[in-house]
């Protein structure tokens, strides 16, 4: 005779009861397309600290002149200098091959300028 089976799924898969997203996407995303279209920023004078071949390529891409380059070497005495020669909201990029040099190059950082620090590294 005729066998039926019922042939149900080993595991019943249960969708997803939230959905992890941030709206601000798609907000964007139609703000573009109704044309209201944010200002775009250029980037400013910075300083960098790092004479590796990645901070120096850095500083060359700044728009007007090539940004100055700080030694790790000499942090205390150029750091000071390259500050005063930029504006007081500038970027302060670190790329470094030596971690150990970090807490060296934040004490050598003004306590008001920390949180323009923008690190940066090779990858590896």
């Amino acid at each position: 005779g005729l066998v039926v089976r019922s042939i149900a799924p080993k595991y019943l898969v249960k969708p997803p009861s939230a959905v992890w997203s941030d709206s601000r996407a798609t907000l964007d995303y139609q703000n573009l397309l109704d044309g209201k279209v944010p200002e775009e920023k250029s980037d400013g004078p910075s300083v960098v600290i790092g004479d590796d071949p990645l901070g120096i390529a850095l500083a060359k891409l700044a728009p007007s002149e090539p940004d100055p380059v700080v030694s790790v070497n000499n942090i205390a005495s150029e750091l000071t200098s390259a500050l005063s020669s930029r504006p007081s909201e500038c970027a302060i990029y670190v790329s470094i091959a030596q971690p150990q040099a970090l807490s060296q190059i934040i004490e050598a950082c003004p306590e008001e300028r920390r949180e323009d620090l923008c690190f940066i590294n090779y990858g590896d």
